[in-house]
């Protein structure tokens, strides 16, 4: 059943005097460097933007802006990183900034999500320079008798809505809110889709990242977390968000909504390649292609989970992982980087530092071939690693600039 969202006005916040405080330093291209200040829910973070990564040092001691935020930040950036974009992630509003390099960023303006998505904690998704998806999920669980539902509990309800963002103005655009169709067998195992994330789009389709939950019939206030489920879709028409439906691959299980790393990307020839644990998955046409198999940990000799992806082109990417044996802990601290060739089936461990973190990781910049990533091991100082997908082995990368650390302190990635 499609809804229909109440559309708002947009809430602008412009600096008339952004002209006169900004000057452009010519530079093609600006990194965006993105701290937090812990590996917890509740932190501050901070970013700064650099035009060279390659050497020198990056710190964030008494030095860097604070991008405002409940809780962690949820930002991108423009592709040339001259925009940043930031989800209030607990207020329910998205910030837009022009970045004019080091840590001078300049709000310009503001849109108030909150209210036609129906929370203050919903989750982004920057598509490209133009656009961007707001998404959340809200369950309700159906008794025999609804009157009294102490007893009788039958499955529960997924709505999701969508909200189109034009990054331009900061307007909102399409928004949709429908029952996320629900299958049988989730029905029978008493399991739900409970969110939706990090969507790819290809041939006039949004592909959106599942996970799912159980809940205990017996008990319907305690949800059970760690469960086993095919690989999920979403699916809608996009820019409509009409036409929802729910697809399962057939070759692995695992969620697929990345926490906060992208998992799914559209590669040169218009299909979308999507991670999941010890997968890589290909759809096309709406639809999972189950001939498609390509299992991570065969590939690199190893029992490896991955989280997310970034894609570099022609077939090449970069995966998050964790060693399946040692786990995805902060105290394991035992992720790497993989690099997968989704043509040829390949995968290789680079050989980045032991003791990495990646759980909280979000973003890589992917710019001409090659993907900045800010490695540092736990309590540890770092480096930004540029890994140069023409380089088919473990040690097919660059060490640039060295990145400092405070206590508790993590980098969440380069946008």
């Amino acid at each position: 059943m499609l809804g229909t969202c109440l559309f708002m006005c947009v809430m602008a916040c412009t600096n008339e005097n952004l002209d006169a405080e900004i000057s452009d330093n010519g530079a093609e291209t600006l990194f965006n460097v993105v701290l937090s200040t812990s590996t917890e829910g509740n932190t501050e973070t901070y970013v700064q933007a650099l035009e060279n990564l390659k050497d020198g040092e990056i710190s964030f001691h008494n030095y860097g802006f604070e991008v405002p935020s409940t809780r962690t930040a949820r930002v991108f950036a423009s592709q040339d990183g001259k925009t940043l974009y930031n989800l209030n992630y607990g207020g329910g509003t998205i910030m837009k900034f022009t970045v004019a390099g080091g840590q001078n960023y300049y709000q310009t303006n503001e849109t108030n999500v909150a209210l036609m998505v129906g929370t203050e904690y919903p989750r982004w998704t920057v598509l490209n320079d133009k656009n961007a998806l707001v998404h959340n999920v809200t369950t309700k669980n159906k008794f025999t008798d609804e009157d009294n539902q102490t007893s009788g509990y039958l499955y529960t309800e997924a709505t999701a809505t969508i909200v189109d963002v034009d990054l331009s103005d900061m307007s909102l655009g399409s928004c949709a809110s429908f029952l996320i169709p629900t299958s049988e067998k989730d029905r029978e195992n008493n399991q739900f889709i409970f969110r939706i994330d990090a969507p790819a789009i290809a041939d006039g389709k949004a592909y959106y990242g599942v996970a799912k939950r159980k809940l205990n019939p017996n008990n319907p206030d305690e949800q059970i977390k760690n469960i086993s489920y095919p690989a999920t879709t979403l699916v809608v028409d996009y820019p409509s968000l009409e036409n929802p439906k729910v697809i399962e691959s057939a070759v692995a299980n695992g969620s697929t909504y990345g926490y906060r790393i992208p998992v799914s990307h559209q590669d040169e020839h218009g299909n979308v390649y999507q991670i999941t644990a010890s997968h890589l998955l290909k759809l096309n046409d709406g639809q999972y292609d189950d001939n498609y198999v390509f299992n991570l940990s065969e590939a690199a000799a190893s029992e490896v989970s991955a989280l997310g992806w970034f894609y570099a082109g022609n077939g090449i990417g970069y995966a998050t992982y964790y060693d399946t044996e040692k786990g995805n802990s902060e105290e394991a601290a035992a992720w790497g980087i993989l690099r997968i060739d989704i043509y040829n089936k390949t995968a290789i461990r680079m050989n980045v530092p032991s003791g990495l973190y990646l759980n909280q990781y979000q973003y890589a910049k992917v710019l001409n071939g090659k993907v900045y990533m800010a490695l540092c091991p736990v309590g540890r100082e770092g480096n930004v690693y540029i890994f140069d997908a023409s380089k088919a082995d473990a040690d097919g990368f660059e060490i640039g600039a060295k990145l400092k650390t405070g206590a508790g302190a993590s980098y969440i990635g380069i946008f």
